[in-house]
């Protein structure tokens, strides 16, 4: 069986070197903007599924295989914040962060053939975050401390949460980008054999 993690994520490969031995590690090619008005979990859910639906149509020339795509994504009153295209866009996110809670959704979506044709299945995690109130100095110190230019939310709360991070109530593997427990147990109920 051909095992295939479908992201460019270092965070995502070391979860999945975690699982599986050898794997192969291929960067989906899709556009990632989102709908208006589209929630921040319809979002998610979307984009992995199209991750998903790309790599098998684009690149899996084999018909025994098993696709990972994740997608994450902080939502902060309903309002998606993605990953920022400049600094000042960093320090405006963090800055709405600020003081607040939100929360850190994860949608993985699972492909493999199944009675001659592509199924595709994706479930999520939710995560509460609770930031410290930051001032100034505090969010220069933290964006020069850490790569936020791939982070949703212009964070990353494996780096430096001494800084920005109050609380969290929920899996943190999930807001790194792998929702650990969420993958295991579909594989668990739908497909323990990619563990044998």
């Amino acid at each position: 069986m051909i095992i295939i993690l479908g992201s460019s994520s270092p965070r995502r490969h070391y979860f999945f070197s975690l699982l599986f031995d050898e794997f192969q590690q291929i960067t989906p090619e899709i556009d990632e903007a989102p709908f208006p008005d589209e929630t921040a979990l319809d979002y998610a859910l979307r984009i992995s599924s199209e991750k998903a639906s790309w790599i098998t149509k684009e690149r899996v020339t084999s018909d025994n295989f098993f696709v990972v795509t994740a997608d994450t994504v902080v939502s902060l009153d309903n309002k998606i914040l993605g990953k920022p295209k400049n600094r000042a866009k960093a320090e405006n996110m963090l800055t709405r962060l600020s003081g607040q809670r939100h929360e850190v959704i994860t949608s993985i979506s699972i492909a493999r053939p199944a009675q001659g044709s592509l199924k595709i299945a994706s479930d999520y995690d939710v995560t509460e975050v609770i930031f410290k109130k930051l001032s100034n100095s505090v969010i220069n110190r933290y964006l020069d401390s850490i790569d936020w230019h791939d982070k949703a939310g212009s964070y990353a709360i494996q780096e430096h949460p001494e800084l920005i991070i109050s609380s969290v109530n929920g899996s943190i593997s999930n807001v790194v980008g792998f929702p650990v427990r969420v993958f295991l147990k579909y594989c668990a109920l739908k497909t323990p054999e990619i563990f044998k």
